[in-house]
């Protein structure tokens, strides 16, 4: 599939609310997140229903409803909280209702659990 061969997909595809930090302990975002922990350690997590993906710096990227990487390695997102976001087979983003530009802005820095 050409979407798996460029690592373009889906940020639903692999979601999980945790993530574990280079120290070993666990932190938690809200339920119907996505959290993740880049390659310095910190972890970021998306709003509910929002998407989340390192764009092609490795730089954590979110936004309102699920995410795609482009051709370009910029990451969409969907407008709609819970809305699709997927390539077409130029590597084009689209998504419900509309795409917008992901920011690390849109993230949720979650502290970690007591």
């Amino acid at each position: 599939m050409l979407l798996a061969a460029f690592g373009i997909g889906d940020a639903s595809a692999d979601a999980q609310p945790c993530t574990r930090t280079q120290d070993g302990s666990v932190v938690c975002g809200a339920a119907d997140t996505v959290c993740k922990t880049d390659r310095r350690g910190e972890v970021f997590c998306s709003t509910p229903g929002g998407g989340l993906l390192f764009d092609r710096l490795g730089a954590a990227k979110c936004g309102p409803g699920h995410c795609v990487r482009d051709q370009r390695g910029e990451v969409w997102c969907s407008a709609t909280p819970r809305g699709g976001a997927a390539t077409d087979r130029n590597g084009r983003a689209h998504c419900t209702d509309s795409c917008v530009r992901a920011t690390v802005a849109a993230c949720v820095r979650p502290r970690p659990a007591r």
